[in-house]
């Protein structure tokens, strides 16, 4: 390990997946740590977008592909989506080989579909990086396992060490490493920066299709002001104007494709049930910060408006528990019912599905004083799942961020600071 490496949840997940496979594509948005973290576990790198050597490297590769696949294994090859053609040389010199553990990529953005041959599938794994969490950063604990309470473990009685301010800087500074050590009165300059990159940038360079800066943004604020929830395309597009559906389509498939939006699909139940559900994604950002540096709230703006306050947290959480899920090979998604007649919906913020069909419901709520509120819906969409012939849930879990500590409650619910949780 280099001596100046911070350790990751996905080391461990890499590591594994490189004894498996014969290559592992990291992917995940930019200046999450994806390079750090591959070159720690890689004898060999080359980096195509090194603009240092003039470019040389990148123009030596587009020249001869062969040239970025020489060096010991595994091999670290950083950002190969800039030469498309580096995929299949990789996956036809796996194939060639049969051996495991060869390679590397790295990617900060998935290049169109037409500019690679064949999936990779059965040679290269994937792995999907994320921000830091919580825990990652040090601001959480981590005494309360992920792995472990989604289980029918019980919840430890851990103290929460984060107070309300605590999380409003954490969600407007973000998980990003190079923020760790940054002044808290400049941890809104990095996501701030990411912004006017992405607008100023890679929209366009993405594909070489010029975007409208201008009608993206718009759609970032808008995006932003609905964080976390399923906002219809009907909404985004009167707050941008003039714009068609389908060039709607084609700038929020640049976001997913810049890792910016990792929305959440929605849960289907297996059930006998009647109940119309949602079917749509729950819009999210890969990192709150991003969301909050579309809208230009500083941690004083958020602290003092309580409802966006709360998406954002919840857009941290979901940060959080989707990297857990990555490393433990689980899978998360929403759930909602349709209004009934009481014009009353049935939901849960997070489904967190697990490799041996287990399932966890989670609640999100910033504040103690919605704990009885969220305990209520678990149970409710509990009882509604079992009365269509579904398997109860494993466990039932209210993630919140000012609660003083972990315990579970008399229903057998675990109420979790986000202080608390690690892996």
């Amino acid at each position: 390990m280099k001596e100046d490496y911070i350790a990751r949840i996905y080391d461990e997940r890499l590591s594994t997946l490189l004894s498996l496979f014969g290559g592992v594509l990291v992917e995940g948005p930019k200046w999450c740590g994806k390079t750090w973290t591959s070159q720690n576990a890689c004898k060999s790198e080359l980096f195509i977008a090194n603009p240092s050597d003039n470019y040389i490297t990148k123009k030596l590769v587009s020249a001869d592909v062969s040239a970025a696949l020489t060096g010991n294994h595994p091999r670290l090859i950083d950002e190969w989506q800039e030469v498309p053609e580096i995929w299949d040389a990789v996956r036809f010199e796996i194939d060639q080989s049969g051996q495991r553990g060869m390679f590397v990529l790295t990617g900060s953005s998935n290049p169109p579909k037409e500019k690679t041959i064949h999936s990779g599938t059965g040679r290269i794994a994937r792995l999907r990086m994320s921000p830091m969490t919580l825990h990652e950063t040090g601001a959480s604990n981590g005494e309360v396992s992920f792995a472990r309470v989604i289980s029918e473990a019980p919840c430890p009685r851990a103290e929460n060490p984060l107070t309300l301010l605590n999380i409003a800087e954490h969600c407007v500074g973000g998980g990003w490493p190079t923020n760790i050590n940054t002044p808290k009165d400049f941890l809104h300059e990095l996501p701030l920066q990411y912004i006017r990159s992405l607008l100023n940038e890679d929209i366009s360079r993405y594909d070489d299709v010029e975007r409208d800066p201008v009608k993206m943004e718009f759609l970032l604020r808008s995006l932003a002001r609905n964080n976390q929830t399923l906002v219809s395309k009907k909404t985004l597009l009167a707050d941008i104007g003039q714009m068609s559906e389908p060039t709607l389509n084609s700038y929020i498939n640049v976001l997913k494709n810049l890792f910016i939006l990792n929305n959440i699909p929605a849960w289907s139940p297996n059930v006998r049930s009647r109940s119309r559900l949602r079917t749509n994604e729950k819009v999210r950002f890969v990192d709150p910060s991003l969301a909050i540096a579309s809208l230009s709230l500083s941690v004083s703006k958020l602290m003092g408006d309580p409802e966006t306050f709360g998406f954002m947290f919840e857009n941290m959480v979901s940060r959080d528990i989707l990297a857990y899920a990555e490393v433990i090979n689980a899978k998360v998604f929403h759930y909602r019912e349709a209004m009934n007649q009481d014009r009353k919906e049935l939901e849960v913020d997070l489904v967190v599905e697990t490799s041996s069909d287990d399932y966890c419901l989670i609640e999100v709520k910033l504040g103690a004083a919605q704990i009885d509120e969220a305990e209520s819906s678990l149970l409710r969409v509990s009882e509604k799942l079992a009365a269509g012939g579904a398997k109860p849930p494993r466990a039932m879990m209210i993630i919140c961020g000012t609660v003083p500590y972990a315990y579970t409650m008399k229903s057998g619910i675990k109420v979790v600071p986000i202080g608390c949780l690690g892996l």
